[in-house]
């Protein structure tokens, strides 16, 4: 816990995880790609925007664990991981505070398991009658 304070985490456990995450993956992130940006508070679907050595753009939603647990990608992240595909990365940061890694999953929703499929009522309300 003093390791989250002295990093500027507050005591809100899935918060501290959760930022503590986002704020060392963008240091990691910066050592292997350029113009590395913090998007998440735009809701694109993912946390950072950056660019690879040959200038193509990549996605990067950012989890953290504290443990070794099954991460999931929440509706407007899936969609995003859908949309972009190759330049989409799931990067999960565990064993948060004590010897954080970083695992970089890319293109997370071809090798994720879809548990649900969400169909809107929009949907299924114009589909056929009976």
């Amino acid at each position: 816990m003093i390791f989250l304070k002295a990093a500027g985490i507050r005591e809100n456990p899935d918060n501290g995880v959760e930022q503590f995450a986002i704020n060392f993956a963008l240091e990691k992130l910066k050592g292997k790609y350029k113009n590395v940006q913090l998007v998440e508070k735009l809701n694109y679907g993912f946390d950072i925007l950056s660019e690879t050595s040959n200038g193509s753009t990549i996605q990067v939603e950012v989890k953290g664990v504290s443990g070794e647990q099954d991460v999931e990608l929440t509706g407007n992240e899936a969609d995003a991981a859908n949309s972009y595909q190759k330049s989409f990365y799931l990067c999960v940061v565990s064993s948060i505070p004590n010897s954080p890694a970083i695992h970089l999953v890319n293109n997370p929703a071809v090798v994720g398991k879809k548990d649900k499929l969400t169909i809107s009522a929009e949907v299924w309300k114009a589909s056929e009658t009976m």
